[in-house]
């Protein structure tokens, strides 16, 4: 019980839990938005030749992002 607070009476603790959200709150929607932006983007592109090489060129950094966080991870 005393852990707990002390933990709830540190300021750090609760500045660590603001940037938390803040950054939460800024970061998923902006992230959601171009995304979705870049989809919908190279989805209207039916005239591009290219058209698959092109998302695989943007996604692709992405999906080894993710790989290698769930190789480090398990």
């Amino acid at each position: 019980m005393r852990l707990y607070e002390k933990v709830l009476t540190d300021s750090t603790f609760w500045t660590a839990v603001r940037n938390t959200l803040h950054l939460l709150l800024m970061s998923v929607p902006s992230t959601v938005v171009l995304a979705l932006a870049v989809a919908i983007g190279l989805n209207r592109l039916v005239s591009l030749r290219w058209r698959n090489v092109w998302a695989v060129m943007y996604f692709l950094p992405f999906s080894a992002s993710l790989v290698a966080a769930a190789l480090i991870w398990q």
